[in-house]
């Protein structure tokens, strides 16, 4: 089976408006701590940072390399009422922040709370489709990038193809020039790849499974299922070859950092051919035959896309 979209095919469903409808009985079995919904600890954390006082305390500390004592941190939120300052110091002390010799810092939970924060993930952005001068890898369309809030899409403009799709931060965007957002959406999404190619959910960091899929995207797809979260997400399986070392050095050798490829343009350069193995006594359920300069690398992985074994001929 050729598949031309084979690396850059890439879509995501989950919570909110990318995810799919499931029943409440696929709901209560996913694994989670504390069963479906939120738990206790996380509504009361949430509750936690309903308050601008601690977010500020939480913001001056993230602002600072070092600790900073009880007075100075004070100062630097700008309450002048000991008493109330140390009452809501005392909310946030133990799960967002810690004291130590030296004064007051962030856990490690504080860190990823700001950092949320900073990466815009709560803001609303939206950015007017950018043009892209490489064509489509399906039918040789136009190719354009679009950002709405916290989603970005890369798509032809002829058969309409999302040929890149995920959810992305608005922090991505900072100091950026906007003819380049394409370039920097597609390094981003090769760092989301390799996550769920290493089995990792790249919103709660949970385990996933794998369901090979021939109708999700051109090829052959490969839906990643988080099993603590419920999150999935679609992309074409040879998306995975991009963390494979003998693929890389292989690319390499003829010229081709793969990394400095934008994910759309991965066929036109690095194209491939992948085939199901129907046979349930071969360890590998897929292979991938990748040629480049009449020197050709055959890639077989198995049903959780992992290499079974690689071939030079």
């Amino acid at each position: 089976m050729s598949n031309r979209g084979v690396i850059s095919a890439f879509r995501c469903v989950g919570p909110e408006r990318f995810v799919r409808e499931r029943s409440r009985e696929d709901m209560d079995d996913r694994e989670s701590p504390g069963g479906p919904g939120p738990t206790p600890d996380v509504e009361e954390a949430f509750s936690l940072l309903a308050d601008e006082t601690r977010l500020s305390i939480l913001q001056e500390l993230y602002a600072e390399d070092d600790p900073l004592s009880f007075s100075r941190l004070r100062e630097r939120v700008g309450m002048r009422d000991s008493g109330q300052f140390n009452y809501h110091l005392g909310k946030l002390k133990g799960r967002f922040v810690t004291q130590t010799d030296d004064g007051y810092e962030l856990t490690m939970s504080g860190l990823r709370v700001l950092g949320a924060v900073y990466a815009g993930s709560y803001d609303e952005v939206t950015i007017d489709p950018i043009p892209i001068d490489d064509p489509c890898p399906l039918c040789e369309g136009p190719l354009s990038a679009v950002y709405d809030r916290d989603h970005f899409e890369i798509t032809c403009g002829d058969c309409e193809t999302q040929i890149l799709a995920n959810p992305a931060p608005p922090g991505i965007l900072r100091g950026r020039e906007r003819e380049e957002l394409p370039t920097i959406f597609s390094r981003y999404t090769r760092h989301v790849l390799a996550q769920i190619t290493d089995g990792f959910c790249p919103f709660c960091l949970g385990p996933t499974d794998i369901e090979l899929d021939v109708e999700k995207v051109p090829g052959i797809g490969a839906t990643h299922r988080c099993r603590h979260c419920g999150v999935e997400m679609t992309m074409a399986t040879g998306a995975s070859l991009l963390q494979v070392s003998e693929v890389v050095a292989f690319a390499l050798e003829h010229g081709i950092d793969v990394r400095e490829v934008p994910l759309w343009s991965q066929n036109a350069v690095f194209g491939a051919d992948e085939r199901l193995i129907e046979d349930e006594d071969d360890p590998a359920a897929i292979e991938v035959e990748i040629t480049l300069d009449d020197d050709t690398l055959l890639v077989r992985l198995d049903d959780a896309l992992q290499v079974v074994e690689t071939t030079r001929s």
